[in-house]
């Protein structure tokens, strides 16, 4: 083969390795493209989760703005959970304002119109031993303290440990105070025997506030109270409250699973509500006197953590 004159001859061979700079251009360009496809794929993630979030807030947007079918629109219905419920008309509705409630540090407030709120605690030998002074220092105005309990297994009666402590320290401290029996009932006969056992336990002593039947779900296998029926615990809270009634104000206290599922309020209309429920504003349909609002309460002259309350009526 010729040649121009001083070029030597192009050897062409198809087995010649590629030099290492094409090499590392090559492994360069798939890396990219590797690169470029995982960001198309998180891309495309994150497109899709977006759509997802748009159309659930549309969905969720109509749902509230499409009203609730009302079963009946003869009677007055309140709702809990998306759950349309008849109000009892034989016991008043809530005529607190929603807007009325201000929190302040940890402590919840009612200011509106004529009606301010009474802040207070409860407790009982689950508290431990308490400064009183403290506590009224603390701006504490009232007390409702346990006076004793049914087991929830075996269903025997006590007497709180520190009941009488409590109210001699709190009256000596200048709180006003009521008192509470938390019940396990599971007939109307124990519920009277869970009276008579509070007003001997309460004999010649003096309340400012009211006896509250506290009746509870306690949630466990062994309860023994946990399958009652509305029948039952209705007449249980009638019998226990019309006992105290001939000596105290007496009281229920009830939060609104059981106030909706398990009482039969307008056969307890002439006893206040003592309405638990944990929230910055109170949500119960009904009427009620006291609102406990927290079980993690901090309070002077108080090492663990208490029940907090308000009451919105004077002393």
């Amino acid at each position: 083969m010729l040649t121009a004159p001083g070029r030597p001859p192009v050897r062409s061979s198809p087995s010649r390795p590629q030099s290492r700079a094409y090499s590392s251009s090559h492994s360069t360009a798939r890396r990219r493209r590797q690169r470029r496809q995982r960001f198309l794929i998180l891309c495309a993630e994150v497109a899709a989760v977006a759509a997802v979030i748009v159309i659930l807030i549309i969905t969720h947007a109509q749902k509230e703005e499409t009203p609730v079918e009302i079963p009946d629109e003869g009677k007055e219905y309140f709702y809990y959970w998306d759950t349309a419920f008849e109000a009892d008309p034989g016991y008043p509705a809530s005529t607190l304002d929603t807007g009325g409630f201000v929190k302040v540090g940890d402590r919840i407030r009612y200011l509106s119109g004529t009606v301010h709120s009474h802040a207070g605690i409860d407790v009982s030998e689950h508290n431990g031993e308490i400064d009183w002074e403290a506590v009224a220092a603390d701006g504490v105005e009232f007390v409702m303290i346990r006076v004793g309990n049914r087991g929830y297994t075996a269903g025997e009666l006590y007497k709180d440990e520190r009941f009488d402590e409590n109210y001699e320290g709190a009256r000596a401290a200048g709180l006003k105070v009521g008192a509470y029996f938390f019940s396990q009932a599971v007939t109307v006969q124990e519920a009277a025997e869970e009276a008579e056992f509070t007003l001997n336990v309460l004999k010649g002593l003096k309340l400012d506030l009211p006896v509250a039947y506290d009746w509870e779900l306690i949630g466990q296998e062994n309860a023994r109270a946990d399958d009652i029926d509305r029948e039952t615990l209705t007449a249980c809270t009638s019998e226990f409250c019309g006992r105290i009634a001939k000596k105290f104000d007496a009281m229920i206290y009830t939060n609104a699973y059981q106030c909706y599922y398990l009482l039969t309020l307008g056969e307890l209309s002439e006893y206040p509500i003592w309405f638990a429920g944990y929230a910055d504003t109170p949500i119960l349909y009904y009427s009620f006197d006291i609102w406990q609002y927290s079980d993690k309460g901090s309070v002077k002259g108080i090492s663990r953590p208490v029940d907090m309350n308000i009451c919105f009526f004077d002393f």
